[in-house]
């Protein structure tokens, strides 16, 4: 019988067989999708086949087309929704059955979005889809307004619309922020290196930058200050001598961006997205609860002139909100049944709770007391002062001193009893 010797390595190698049988299948496991995994992936694929299956487009324009139907003619003011309480259109349900197949629905927007784009979008889509003849100029775009009222959405529909043609690269302004200015140009090249290489692929590509006021300079206190919006714009005049490439900037107001920075764009390529009007709030709550298949009498004209009347001031992000809070009220509290009381519940409780964001974000006032800091002992801090206010601390401190000793010292002239005296008196 052959002996068989034991080395050190290869007690290493069974050592290293025996740890990898235990913790491979466990790993193994890892690797393997969740059942709730494998449905939030089947659902996004569906979900993308949607966006491109032309049967599925025609259906969300004629829910489009049905949902301006509705609304036509709806003002929210309290004379005409008193007028119009007695005609029985205006309580007549609406549902997806509905829609006219025959219509010929309008394509204006982009899938999934509702209300009245910019003009100067649609002519940045036709600059882009190459249905209009193009200036170096006329490949930067800005688009800005209030939160939540479809800037980044319309642009990303753009890809989403023609996804085989275009590439869409967002990036947040303040990500592209290094450690120093220097760090910050290298992220803004590689941005730009990053859309020329997707551009090599014979496709349309859009650099999407999000609150583009957020790109400034991150140098110290003893470091040269650099701009970065200055190297953005020569990044810009670059990608203009190229074909195929255009650049859409995000920002909330205008005047966070420099006006040097704003006189190199085109007039045409500066867009406001304002804030949905009655008619759009109108359409979009409409299209909202058709598209889920929640019509009813619920979305009546005359329960639609309230939730109109309700919303002013809302966005569209805040509108879409309030379907899916609807939704989820209605199955926790009312067996899965919308109702006019619960809808108008919730964009109540929408409105207060932008209420309550925007006090937060507004600028606290200053107390009294830090106005008097400010005002007063600021600006009169000196040295001369501050000597002065603490030889007047000490003084005080002297005086309380003396007088604490004054109180505890016997007084001269008064003979104070014995100490057995005062015992025998407090017995």
């Amino acid at each position: 019988m052959k002996k068989i010797t034991l080395s050190k390595k290869n007690i290493q190698f069974f050592s290293l067989l025996i740890l990898s049988s235990l913790f491979l299948p466990s790993h193994a496991e890892h690797l393997h999708p969740t059942d709730e995994e494998h449905a939030t992936f089947k659902k996004k694929q569906e979900e993308e086949k949607a966006d491109n299956d032309i049967s599925a487009r025609r259906k969300d324009a004629l829910l489009h087309s049905l949902a301006r139907r509705h609304c036509r003619g709806l003002d929210d003011s309290e004379m005409m929704r008193v007028a119009s309480m007695a005609s029985g259109r205006e309580k007549q349900a609406c549902t997806s059955d509905m829609i006219d197949e025959d219509e010929m629905p309008d394509t204006t927007n982009p899938k999934g979005l509702v209300g009245d784009l910019p003009e100067r979008y649609h002519t940045l889509v036709r600059k882009i889809r190459g249905e209009v003849d193009l200036t170096d100029t006329q490949k930067r775009f800005i688009a800005y307004g209030p939160t939540k009222v479809g800037k980044t959405a319309s642009i990303r529909a753009i890809e989403k619309e023609d996804p085989d043609n275009t590439v869409l690269l967002e990036y947040e302004a303040s990500r592209l922020l290094g450690d120093n200015d220097a760090q910050t140009f290298r992220n803004i090249d590689k941005a730009f290196a990053t859309a020329r290489k997707a551009r090599g692929r014979g496709k349309k590509v859009i650099l999407l930058m999000t609150n583009l006021h957020h790109l400034t300079s991150v140098a110290h206190r003893d470091e040269v200050r650099k701009v970065p919006l200055e190297h953005l714009e020569t990044c810009l005049t670059e990608m203009e001598r190229q074909k195929d490439m255009f650049f859409v900037g995000e920002v909330r107001d205008l005047n966070q961006l420099p006006a040097n920075f704003l006189h190199q764009f085109d007039a045409s390529g500066i867009t406001r997205y304002s804030s949905p009007d009655a008619q759009s709030r109108c359409e979009m709550l409409a299209y909202q609860f058709l598209k889920h298949n929640f019509g009813g009498e619920y979305i009546s004209r005359s329960n639609l002139r309230q939730y109109v009347s309700g919303s002013r001031g809302m966005s569209y992000g805040d509108l879409e909100s309030v379907r899916r809070d609807t939704v989820l009220q209605a199955k926790e509290y009312n067996n899965g049944d919308i109702s006019p009381q619960i809808i108008r519940q919730v964009i109540r409780l929408t409105r207060e709770k932008n209420r309550d964001r925007e006090d937060e974000l507004k600028p606290k006032e200053p107390s009294a007391l830090k106005e008097l800091i400010a005002q007063v002992i600021v600006p009169n801090l000196n040295i001369s002062n501050i000597a002065m206010a603490a030889w007047y601390i000490m003084s005080i401190r002297n005086d309380m001193r003396s007088a604490s000793q004054s109180l505890e010292s016997p007084v001269i002239g008064v003979s104070q009893p014995p100490i057995s005296q005062v015992r025998r008196r407090s017995q």
